[in-house]
C-alpha cells in the first residue's frame, strides 16, 4: 500500500490521525498472532524516544486447550519486547450466540477495565488496512450506509489502530525479517464466520480484478468518513435552525435535501429518547413523509417514541415513562481527549492548559495524584460541591437549568471516583476549577439540547 518501511509508516501515524502525549501510559493488546506481534515490536522500538509506558495485556477466552499455552507464548514475546505483562482469563459458553463476536466484546471488556486500573491513556489494537478491507465488505454485504462505510477509526476515544495503513503481507514481511514467530489461531481458518469468508473467497476473487482492492476499499472508507463528517455537520446545522423550543419547524426541514433531512430527524429521535438505537430506515422514511404531509395534524409512533406533527411544527416526545437517573445510569469510561456522540450529541474532550479566564461548567483542573477522572450518565444520589453552600443534587442542578426531564439521564457527568467534579455544560465542583495556565481538561457539549 506504501513503500515507506514499516517503523516510519507506524511513526507517522503517530503525527498524523493518531495522537497520543509523549510520556503517556498505553496498554498494547497482544494476542500473539501476526498483527498483534508486529504492533507491539512496532511500538517497543518507539517507546524509549516517545516516553511511552507500554504495558502488553493477553486476553484468554479460555475456548480451547493450548490457550494457555498461547498465552505463555505472549508472556514470552512481550519479555523479549522488554514489555510488562499482564495476563486476563474471562469466561465464555462456546457453544452459544456468534463466538467471534462476543469473544470481541468480552476482550474490549477486559482491555478497557485494565487500562483503568493501570491508569493507561490508550489501547493500541493490531487492526490491519487488510482489516478494514474486510469490515467494509462485510458491511456492504449485510446492508449499510455511508456511515457503515467508514469502517474502522485510527483513534476513537482510547482506541488507537496504529497499523490501520499497513496490509497483512506487509505484516508478514515485517515478521519475517525480525525473525518474529507469531501464534497461529485455528479458528481464523474455519469458513463458520463471515469475517473469514471475505478474507479467503471474497477478497481473492476481488483481487484478480483488481490487485490493489484492500486500498481501494480503504480509500472508499477514509472517503466515507470524510463526507459523514460533513453531512453530519449539515445535519447538526439544520437541526438548530428548524428547532423552535423543542417543536421543529417542517418548513425549514423541508429546505434541506434527503440525505441531511434523514440524519437530522435521526438526531432528532436520538434526543427524544436517548439513544438512536433501534431506529431503521423505514422509522426515518416515515418520520420525513410526516414532517411533509399536507394534513393539518398526524401521527407516527416509533419505538419509544411518538412523533406528532400539528400544522407547522414536529414534536417527538417519549412514549414510555421515563425512569430518571438509575442507580446502574451508563457505566463509567475514562476520559480520554477527542469527539465522540454521547446520546446523539457530540462531545468534546480537550486537554491542555487553562486558559486565563477559564469557565465554570466547561473546564476542571486535572485530576490530583491517585485520581482517574470518568465520564457516565447521571445516578441516584449525585451530589456537586458547591463550597460553602455545601453540595446540591446533580439532579436539582439540572432541573434548575431547566434541562427538560427526559434529557436529565443523558446528560454527560464528570466524576473522580465517588465525586462529580463537572457537570459539563452547567458547572465545575468545588476546588475543580483550574487556576490560569495550569493543567486541565475542557469538556463541552458541542450541540446541547433545548
Amino acid at each position: 500500500m506504501n513503500d515507506l518501511p514499516m517503523p516510519r509508516r507506524v511513526s507517522e501515524a503517530f503525527q498524523g490521525p493518531i495522537r497520543v502525549l509523549p510520556g503517556s501510559r498505553g496498554v498494547v493488546a497482544l494476542s500473539g498472532g501476526p498483527d498483534s506481534l508486529c504492533l507491539a515490536h512496532c511500538l517497543a522500538g518507539l517507546a524509549a524516544a516517545r516516553g511511552w509506558d507500554l504495558v502488553a495485556a493477553h486476553v484468554d477466552h479460555g475456548l480451547r486447550a493450548e490457550s494457555a499455552v498461547e498465552a505463555a507464548m505472549a508472556s514470552s514475546l512481550a519479555e523479549r519486547l522488554g514489555l510488562r505483562f499482564v495476563n486476563r482469563r474471562v469466561a465464555l459458553e462456546a457453544d452459544r450466540g456468534n463466538l467471534q463476536e462476543r469473544a470481541r466484546e468480552a476482550r474490549r471488556a477486559t482491555l478497557l477495565q485494565l487500562a483503568s486500573e493501570l491508569e493507561a491513556e490508550w489501547i493500541a489494537l493490531g487492526h490491519t488496512a487488510s482489516d478494514q478491507a474486510e469490515t467494509v465488505l462485510m458491511r456492504v454485504l449485510r446492508g449499510t450506509g455511508l456511515r457503515g462505510l467508514r469502517g474502522m477509526a485510527w483513534q476513537s476515544g482510547p482506541w488507537i489502530r496504529p497499523l490501520l495503513g499497513v496490509d497483512r503481507a506487509t505484516v508478514e514481511q515485517y515478521l519475517a525479517h525480525h525473525e518474529l514467530v507469531p501464534v497461529r489461531e485455528p479458528t481464523n481458518e474455519s469458513d463458520a464466520y463471515l469475517r473469514n469468508r471475505v478474507r479467503r473467497r471474497i477478497l481473492p476473487l476481488l483481487a484478480e480484478e483488481n490487485p490493489r482492492v484492500v486500498e481501494a476499499l480503504c480509500r472508499l472508507a477514509r472517503t466515507s468518513r470524510e463526507e459523514d463528517r460533513a453531512l453530519e455537520a449539515e445535519a447538526r446545522r439544520a437541526l438548530r435552525r428548524a428547532d423552535h423550543d423543542g417543536a421543529l419547524s417542517v418548513e425549514e426541514l423541508g429546505r434541506w435535501p434527503t440525505g441531511v433531512l434523514h440524519r437530522a430527524l435521526r438526531r432528532a429521535y436520538a434526543r427524544a429518547r436517548g439513544s438512536a438505537r433501534g431506529l431503521s430506515r423505514r422509522h426515518v422514511e416515515a418520520l420525513a413523509r410526516l414532517a411533509a404531509c399536507s394534513d393539518g395534524s398526524a401521527v407516527v409512533d416509533l419505538p419509544g417514541v411518538r412523533a406528532v406533527r400539528t400544522y407547522g411544527a414536529l414534536r417527538l416526545e417519549r412514549s414510555e415513562p421515563d425512569p430518571g437517573p438509575q442507580p446502574d445510569a451508563s457505566v463509567a469510561r475514562r476520559l480520554q481527549e477527542g469527539r465522540f456522540e454521547w446520546s446523539g450529541r457530540e462531545l468534546e474532550v480537550v486537554r491542555a492548559p487553562a486558559p486565563a479566564a477559564p469557565l465554570s461548567g466547561e473546564w476542571v483542573r486535572a485530576p490530583g495524584r491517585g485520581e482517574v477522572y470518568e465520564l457516565r450518565g447521571p445516578r441516584l444520589g449525585d451530589r456537586l460541591r458547591l463550597g460553602e453552600q455545601g453540595r446540591k443534587k446533580v439532579a436539582r442542578l439540572l432541573m434548575e437549568a431547566r434541562v427538560p426531564r427526559r434529557e436529565r439521564s443523558s446528560v454527560p457527568i464528570l466524576v473522580a471516583g465517588e465525586e462529580v467534579a463537572l457537570v459539563p455544560g452547567h458547572r465545575t465542583g468545588h476546588g475543580r476549577l483550574p487556576a490560569p495556565g495550569e493543567s486541565a481538561w475542557r469538556v463541552r457539549l458541542l450541540e446541547r439540547p433545548s
